[in-house]
């Protein structure tokens, strides 16, 4: 990998247009490199089977383009209780037909990502599957977490994204904004590692530099 130019990732995500943007903030925070957001023309996707199912097709698209890196995100959508942390020593499900994938309701939705993928990946592939939602990633970053008060155990998903945005929830240009000013603050970094599951995303993400 090239030093000091931009580098080209594709980003799967549940939102691409304000999602994608937040998503590739944080791939320039962990390489501290400036990235160039690779993004079908005309291709939209609405949530997190959208993601699952829509991620083959556009990571090989990528790679017939010449993208090499890319990034695929869901929100783990669970808790303290459901949907665990991803750890190495997970079984992987035996099931990979797709309609089984999208039922599974606990198993780790890392797992059942990276289950949902290619074997053989066309590029090299970072999952993101923040705990429990890419908000809890953004509420550190705001400086808006409490170590013995972790947003992802204390509130419900759609109770979080409420503390996160406020009510009404913003329009997702505004969103994008609230969000990329967070990204930008001091030390930024170093609060949001106080998410296990943003550490597991940055650890890949250094890994294409090795």
């Amino acid at each position: 990998m090239a030093a000091g130019t931009d580098l080209a990732v594709a980003v799967v995500c549940e939102n691409m247009a304000s999602d994608g943007a937040i998503l590739t903030r944080l791939v320039e925070l962990v390489l501290d490199r400036p990235v160039q957001r690779w993004q079908p023309e005309g291709i939209e996707l609405n949530g997190w089977k959208h993601v699952y199912k829509l991620s083959r097709s556009l990571l090989q698209w990528a790679a017939d383009e010449g993208v090499e890196h890319a990034v695929v995100a869901v929100d783990n959508d669970g808790g303290a209780k459901r949907r665990p942390l991803h750890s190495p020593d997970h079984e992987p499900p035996a099931d990979r037909e797709m309609e089984a994938l999208l039922d599974d309701k606990d198993t780790c939705r890392w797992c059942t990502l990276r289950a949902a993928l290619p074997e053989e990946l066309p590029l090299a592939v970072c999952l993101a599957v923040p705990l429990q939602a890419l908000e809890t990633w953004l509420m550190a970053a705001s400086g808006e977490f409490d170590d013995e008060k972790r947003p992802e155990a204390i509130y419900h998903p759609r109770a979080l994204k409420a503390r996160c945005w406020g009510k009404p929830k913003p329009p997702d240009e505004d969103r994008q904004a609230m969000a990329l000013e967070w990204l930008s603050g001091p030390d930024v970094l170093e609060r949001l590692r106080r998410c296990e599951s943003f550490g597991l995303f940055e650890r890949c993400l250094l890994s294409w530099l090795t």
